[in-house]
Order: C-alpha cells, then sequence, then structure tokens
C-alpha cells in the first residue's frame, strides 16, 4: 500500500503550483456547470415549440386563470390527479405577468412551460453548485476532487436531458418541480448530515407541489430512523426528532389528499397492473444502483449518512406495487410518469460515490 500512498499524495494540493492547479480545475468545472445548463435550457426551450399542449396543461391553465393564490392554497388545484398548488401558484405569477413581462418572440407553448423549465434549472443549478463548493472547499488533492467534479458534470447531465427527464420537463404540470425539490432535497441531506432548518423548508415545499410525495417523505423518513438507530442512538430521541421535522410536511401532504374528492374511474384495471408489472420489473437499476450506493456509503463511519438516500430510494422502489395499487383503488390508470423520480438514482449514486470517495481512500491507505 505504500506505493499506492504515495502516488495519491502526490496530487495534495500541499504547494502553490498544486493549489493553482486545484482553483483552476474548479473554476473549469463551474464554466461546464453553466454550459450544461445553458445547454439544458435551449434544448428545452427548443422542444417546448415543437410541443402542443396536453389536456391537463390546458386544464392547469384554465384553474389558473380563474383562481386566485388563497384559493389554490385552501382548496388546492382543481380538476388535477394531484391538488397540491406550489406549481399552480407559481404558473399563476408567469400568467399575471404575461404583458408586463413582455418577453418578446416566445408563444404561448414556449412562455407557459418556463416555470417548468426554470424550476428544473433551478433544482440542477442548487445541486451542483453545492457540491461544486463543498468538493472545492474539503477536497485537498488534486486526483480526487477532478473525479468529484466528473461525477458532478455528469449527474447534472443526467438530471438535465435524460430523454424521459426532459420529456416531462417541459409540461405546465408539477413534475419538474416535483423531480427539482427531491434531488435538492436528497443533495441537501448529504451535505448537511443531518436534519435541519432548509431540509424541513425543502420537505414542506415538496409536499406542496405532489401529494404523491408523501411516499417519499415516508421512505426518506424510514431510512433516517434505521440510520440513526444503526449509530446506537435512543429510538426515543430518533422518534421526536422525525415528529418535529417530519410531521408538518406530511399533514400537508395528507390535507391536499383529503381536501378534494377526486373523481376519476379508468377502465381495463388489470390491464393497469400487468402494465406496471412490465414497467417494475425492467427497472432493475434502482435497486441495484441502490443497494451498491448502500454498501459504499457503509464504508466509513464520516459517510455513512449517505446511506439514508439509497434506504429512500431503495424503499421507493420496493413499496411501488402498493403505490400502484393505491392509485388503481383511487380510481386513477398507472404511468410510468408517476414514477418520474426511479431516474434520480442515477445522479443520486453519483453524487454519493463522489462524497465518499476521500473517506474510503482515506480508510484504504490506513490499512
Amino acid at each position: 500500500m505504500t506505493t499506492q500512498r504515495s502516488f495519491i499524495h502526490k496530487f495534495n494540493t500541499d504547494t502553490p503550483s498544486k493549489k493553482r492547479i486545484h482553483q483552476w480545475i474548479g473554476a473549469t468545472a463551474l464554466i461546464c456547470i453553466l454550459c450544461i445548463s445553458g445547454f439544458f435550457l435551449q434544448t428545452a426551450m427548443h422542444e417546448a415549440s415543437h410541443k402542443e399542449f396536453w389536456q391537463d396543461e390546458n386544464q392547469g391553465l384554465n384553474n389558473i386563470r380563474i383562481q386566485k393564490i388563497w384559493h389554490l392554497l385552501k382548496n388546492g388545484a382543481g380538476a388535477q390527479a394531484s391538488p397540491s398548488p406550489l406549481d399552480y401558484i407559481l404558473l399563476r405569477q408567469w400568467y399575471q405577468h404575461r404583458q408586463s413581462w413582455n418577453i418578446s418572440g416566445l408563444d404561448d407553448k414556449v412562455y407557459f412551460r418556463l416555470n417548468a423549465i426554470f424550476s428544473s434549472l433551478m433544482g440542477g443549478s442548487i445541486f451542483g453548485c453545492c457540491f461544486l463548493l463543498h468538493f472545492m472547499r474539503n477536497t485537498k488533492n488534486i486526483l480526487i476532487l477532478f473525479v468529484q467534479l466528473a461525477c458532478v458534470l455528469l449527474a447534472l447531465y443526467l438530471f438535465y436531458l435524460w430523454p424521459f427527464n426532459l420529456k416531462y420537463s417541459l409540461e405546465m404540470r408539477p413534475y419538474a418541480l416535483w423531480n427539482a425539490l427531491w434531488i435538492v432535497l436528497m443533495g441537501f441531506f448529504i451535505l448537511d448530515k443531518e436534519l435541519n432548518w432548509r431540509i424541513e423548508a425543502v420537505m414542506i415545499l415538496l409536499a406542496l407541489t405532489a401529494t404523491a410525495s408523501i411516499f417519499q417523505l415516508f421512505c426518506f423518513g424510514l431510512g433516517y430512523l434505521i440510520y440513526k438507530k444503526q449509530q446506537g442512538e435512543v429510538l426515543y430521541t430518533i422518534l421526536k426528532r422525525c415528529i418535529l421535522y417530519f410531521v408538518f410536511p406530511i399533514l400537508v401532504c395528507v390535507y391536499y389528499l383529503l381536501v378534494k374528492e377526486l373523481h376519476f374511474n379508468w377502465p381495463d384495471q388489470q390491464q393497469n397492473y400487468d402494465t406496471f408489472w412490465q414497467f417494475w420489473t425492467t427497472k432493475e437499476m434502482i435497486p441495484i444502483l441502490s443497494v451498491m450506493g448502500l454498501a459504499w456509503s457503509m464504508l466509513t463511519n464520516k459517510s455513512r449518512h449517505v446511506s439514508v438516500c439509497f434506504m429512500a430510494m431503495l424503499g421507493l422502489y420496493c413499496i411501488s406495487p402498493l403505490i400502484n395499487h393505491i392509485s388503481l383503488q383511487r380510481g386513477f390508470f398507472f404511468s410510468s410518469r408517476h414514477y418520474l423520480y426511479y431516474d434520480l438514482i442515477y445522479p443520486i449514486f453519483l453524487m454519493g460515490f463522489a462524497y465518499c470517495l476521500p473517506d474510503v481512500i482515506a480508510r484504504i491507505n490506513k490499512k
């Protein structure tokens, strides 16, 4: 191990020239983040201009024309599968300022989808820049930093331009904001290592975006409880902290689940079960990467909290048959877009890998 240790240590920023290389790597990564974000913005606007409004989009646009913000908060969005109103409140602001902002050259197909496009852009920018700053501040080895920032760029590219995500990030529906808030929540927890006020704020926003986020909050909370119990904390203390941070976001979800009785009655329920089963059994990379990330994060005590994110993703995959059954019993139909968060396992895995990398290498070098 002596040769390996000396090789890695050659890249430590212990000289002025190596510190400059360290800074140049960070600056280059920031430029690349801006380029990827700009490419996504250009691609999304181009795709939006060639995509007609869906029936649900037209219905959502009609809702915001007649409903005020207070009405949306109190009664939820009308005639939508998820009455959670946050995305429609933001869309209402775009609608109200259509003339005053006077963005020339944009037709309605692009303009009204800017809300969703900027939601994705916001989520990706926060996610990428937070990890960039963390790695620049804490990683003093040029070689490890290079690998970490390469993971950041690849994760950002996959978040923005994964075909399935890109398709639904263009629509005037909550999918883009839903995905953006979930990826930001995972990123904040990896960096903060513990529940805090900004994580709770993101969870509340997530609950205001989609009623289905109740399953995500449940799996995230369960993963946190298992992690803390494995760390040896008293169960009462863990439950008290979970109640403090999770109860309000979950109550928000429950409120919008109960505030409006939905009337959907889709035929061919058995066909929906069969289609879901075919979809679920072809998504094997979600459990594989979740288990790999879980094992990777458990190698060192310093990065063990990252396992919470992978337990959450694995839990969501495992309870998906139950989610599908509940959805069908409520009169919905199966659609793969209802599980759009599945594909976020790729950027989450890359960020978990990059975050744990220095601690794992340090452990290997000690042996």
